[in-house]
């Protein structure tokens, strides 16, 4: 994901939070890593849609930040159970 297309997901116009999101996107995609999960350049839909969640969380967007981290854990989870299975998502 690219630090632009995280911005857009924010509804953040100016720069200076960019490396903190970058920072962030690489945050989310370890912790997504370590659940067993492959995450790559080539993004499916559902990693992209957690990473947005993680995002979204850590930036409390539109002050629903626990209700995003709510909803990437549970997305979380059914990646992980998806790998675990096959393999691949």
């Amino acid at each position: 994901m690219t630090v632009e297309y995280a911005k857009n997901a924010l509804r953040i116009s100016h720069d200076q939070e960019d490396a903190e999101i970058g920072s962030v996107i690489e945050s989310a995609a370890a912790d997504l890593m370590t659940a067993g999960v492959t995450v790559t350049e080539d993004e499916e839909p559902l990693i992209t849609t957690a990473i947005v969640f993680y995002l979204r969380a850590y930036f409390n967007f539109e002050e629903r930040g626990e209700r995003y981290e709510r909803d990437y854990e549970k997305l979380k989870a059914l990646l992980s159970h998806n790998y675990d299975e096959s393999g691949d998502a």
